[in-house]
């Protein structure tokens, strides 16, 4: 995802819900979620099937954009 050009492609946005749709969201999961969301346009990608419902999965997030930029957490 980090080689996405969010410019001038479109195909990763639909992404994240094929990737939640298919494996869940998980603790173990969350980074690779966060990575795929951080790949979307750059005003943002509302994912439907993404629901942080629990404290172990706020907790992997917190971790997940832990050291990260502002404007990326804002993505997220």
């Amino acid at each position: 995802m980090e080689l996405v050009d969010t410019e001038h492609q479109l195909a990763q946005d639909g992404y994240a819900e094929a990737f939640i749709e298919a494996h869940g969201v998980k603790k173990e999961l969350i980074p690779v979620i966060v990575s795929i969301l951080q790949g979307g346009i750059d005003e943002g990608t509302l994912v439907k099937n993404l629901t942080i419902d629990s404290l172990e999965l706020a907790e992997a997030l917190f971790e997940a954009l832990k050291g990260k930029e502002i404007y990326e957490c804002e993505m997220v």
